[in-house]
């Protein structure tokens, strides 16, 4: 069987976000460079010799019209999964894309707000749900996990229960139960606690809580820019992204 995580990875490339990079040349005046960077705020404009893109100039730059070469750092591929362009740009301020050999387009912080960047988040936490849903069955068979939540949960799940069956909607009980309640699980159950990036109960139950909050931001169509500028956002869906193939293999091992 495929791995959906795969399958989300290619899914989602840096193409998706980003935009094309535009450019001056030698004849280009220093009135039209200047409302680049003034009116469209623009930090840096591509350099162009002939039909290629040999180099940039900066904001920074301006006056002296100094061209700097691309450092190959700051390049990546269209097709690369957008989940590594992401995490090249927690550290970068730009990443520049190449195409068929010669750099065309860009991606600045600005655009880790699209929808694509959503989307992929919000598919990744999804399948994280999903696969600890996965290995909870596994683990507790017939719903032995059912001690671990308070009365009030376990009630709650057991009404959406009831109601879909009334339904006639072929259902498990644990599909009635929430994100933060499987996470209570989770907390709750050592092997589980061990797959995680955090392997003490307290910080677990901060990470887990975190994911959930992201997860909720994410359904309600909340701005992400928090999360970028204090939450660490990049980082925990690394972590979400390095934990999924840890629980999958549970599942093959168990």
């Amino acid at each position: 069987m495929s791995d959906p995580k795969n399958l989300l990875e290619q899914s989602f490339t840096a193409f998706h976000i980003a935009v094309p990079l535009e450019t001056i040349n030698s004849k280009s005046d220093q009135l039209e460079i200047n409302l680049f960077f003034t009116e469209k705020n623009y930090d840096v404009l591509g350099y162009m010799e002939g039909n290629t893109i040999v180099g940039y100039l900066h904001k920074d730059d301006i006056k002296n019209s100094i061209v700097r070469d691309f450092d190959i750092k700051d390049v990546i591929a269209v097709n690369t999964p957008l989940i590594h362009a992401i995490s090249l740009l927690s550290s970068r301020e730009r990443l520049f894309l190449m195409d068929q050999l010669s750099i065309k387009y860009i991606i600045t912080k600005a655009d880790l707000q699209k929808a694509p960047v959503r989307m992929l988040f919000f598919g990744l936490i999804s399948l994280f749900e999903s696969q600890i849903a996965n290995t909870i069955s596994r683990r507790y068979p017939n719903n032995d996990w059912r001690w671990i939540l308070k009365e009030n949960r376990l009630n709650e799940a057991n009404k959406i229960y009831q109601a879909k069956i009334a339904n006639n909607t072929e259902i498990d009980l644990l599909d009635c139960t929430q994100l933060a309640d499987k996470n209570s699980i989770i907390v709750a159950t050592t092997e589980f606690v061990n797959l995680l990036p955090y392997t003490s109960k307290t910080k677990a139950e901060k990470w887990l809580r975190k994911v959930e909050s992201l997860r909720n931001d994410l359904a309600h169509a909340q701005s992400l820019h928090e999360w970028f500028e204090n939450k660490e956002v990049i980082k925990l869906i690394n972590e979400v992204n390095d934990v999924l193939p840890k629980f999958r293999n549970f599942l093959s091992d168990y």
